[in-house]
């Protein structure tokens, strides 16, 4: 990703998009212009996504791991927590937004007004370049959104 934003995502397609397999998503408030940009990326095998953080300005190299979305056994929900591998703690700034907004995902609780997402302009699900201006507003390349919509 580079410093522009490539698509605008709604609150419907932020939750088809974060749970994709390959999803790099900015969160920005608008009244404040403050952003933070995450990857959330599928294991192979199992139904698990690790979360990563921007930390730095090289968005290539600059990720660090932030936690797992997985299946708590007692509730039998997906949540989003930290592991004994994350490279920060529950006071941290990305924690506390990551877990905020997964928490609205997750409850389909809806978005405050002023917080914006951005897709980073490749397909949520397979990473390609996305070209095709409904591609770009939806974050799926045609023949990813048949699989996410089914």
């Amino acid at each position: 990703m580079n410093n522009e934003f490539r698509g605008n995502l709604d609150f419907e397609g932020t939750k088809r998009h974060i749970l994709a397999g390959n999803s790099i998503l900015t969160f920005r408030n608008s009244k404040t212009n403050n952003h933070l940009t995450f990857k959330v990326k599928k294991h192979k095998d199992k139904k698990l996504w690790f979360v990563s953080y921007l930390a730095g300005s090289d968005n290539t190299n600059d990720f660090r791991y932030l936690g797992i979305i997985d299946k708590d056994f007692k509730t039998k929900k997906f949540h989003f927590h930290l592991t004994k591998k994350s490279a920060c703690g529950k006071d941290a700034t990305v924690y506390k937004g990551f877990k905020v907004i997964y928490n609205w995902l997750s409850e389909n609780a809806g978005f405050p007004e002023d917080l914006e997402v951005y897709h980073e302009g490749v397909c949520g699900r397979c990473g390609r370049r996305l070209t095709v201006p409904k591609s770009i507003d939806s974050g799926f390349g045609p023949e990813c959104i048949k699989k996410i919509r089914s």
